[in-house]
């Protein structure tokens, strides 16, 4: 899968900068915050600062501006401060900082500004305590991911399965749904890998009767209607079902075969959302116009039962193999 087209950081930092209005508070603070850390590697620390508009407007929105400073960001927001339109305390004290900054005396702002940057701080802490996404990608806290694994009931693994499940956290509205359905299935195979899925249920299967429960005359199993049952396997279509995977192309085809990384994936992907033990089987189709003719002595496809066709030309209108998913 390529990777997602990313912002470079001196772009991330002019957009902010000239743009800073059009962020919430809390991305904004995020975003600095990252830059701060980046650009402050490796020389003096830079911090981010916030604290509340000078001013009686109505805001627009959550930010009014970022600016850069040589110690660091500083954003000014249009709430929570001690002064401004979202104040809490008497409008004179807004007016004295206002009267302050014309004058070009910013002494009573910058005293309460102290106390204003901590309150902004613990907001942010505050927003981002329960922002588990966050806590996850940005600070890699395991704590985090052990809480999001358990929305999957995954949480009691050790700690080297707890890594290996941390991609199955994509899968998380699916697999913490119930009951589990055929359709969750089939959309949790599709968003996997990326190719058409389907489940077929209650697929025809011969199932073995235990000897203990098979008809001997006088002893089980003799009642006719009621549990009578000639020979050893009665037909049952309740505890299988079928996944069908296509149309795929050759590439697609070849890499979902048995033994392969991707068929190792998904008997794993199936195992973790049945609830029941059922049997499954796994149907690949092959596109038409993608269907390879066998040369011998090639080392593409050529093998028996699986990808070998002798005449393409005669092939069903939709090429398949099927195979159990259990192994």
């Amino acid at each position: 899968m390529a990777a997602a087209p990313r912002t470079s950081t001196s772009a991330l930092e002019a957009e902010l900068l000239s743009r800073g209005h059009e962020f919430s508070f809390f991305q904004a603070m995020r975003l600095l915050h990252l830059l701060a850390l980046q650009q402050g590697e490796g020389s003096t620390p830079l911090h981010v600062y916030a604290r509340p508009e000078a001013s009686l407007a109505f805001p627009a929105g959550d930010v009014v501006n970022v600016e850069r400073r040589d110690d660091g960001y500083r954003i000014d927001a249009t709430f929570l401060g001690l002064y401004g339109s979202a104040s809490p305390l008497p409008a004179f004290y807004s007016e004295e900082i206002l009267a302050g900054a014309s004058a070009d005396k910013p002494a009573a702002r910058e005293f309460l500004d102290i106390i204003n940057h901590r309150l902004f701080a613990l907001f942010y802490q505050c927003s981002l305590k329960y922002r588990l996404f966050y806590n996850l990608a940005q600070q890699e806290r395991s704590e985090c991911l052990v809480r999001l694994l358990c929305l999957i009931g995954m949480g009691s693994a050790n700690s080297g399965e707890i890594a290996q499940r941390r991609e199955l956290l994509r899968f998380a509205a699916l697999l913490s749904h119930h009951p589990r359905s055929a359709l969750g299935l089939a959309a949790l195979l599709r968003q996997a890998f990326g190719v058409p899925a389907d489940v077929i249920q209650c697929e025809p299967r011969q199932v073995a009767v235990p000897p203990d429960q098979r008809l001997k005359c006088g002893v089980s199993g003799c009642t006719l209607g009621e549990d009578a049952v000639l020979g050893c396997e009665v037909a049952d279509r309740s505890g299988k079902f079928l996944v069908r995977l296509g149309p795929l192309d050759r590439e697609q085809f070849a890499v979902l075969l048995p033994g392969s990384e991707a068929f190792r994936q998904l008997r794993s992907l199936v195992e973790i959302y049945l609830v029941d033990q059922l049997e499954w089987d796994v149907e690949l189709i092959h596109r038409v116009e993608d269907l390879p003719a066998t040369v011998l002595g090639c080392e593409c496809g050529g093998r028996l039962g699986w990808d070998t066709w002798i005449a393409p030309d005669a092939v069903p209108a939709e090429p398949s193999v099927m195979f159990s998913g259990r192994g």
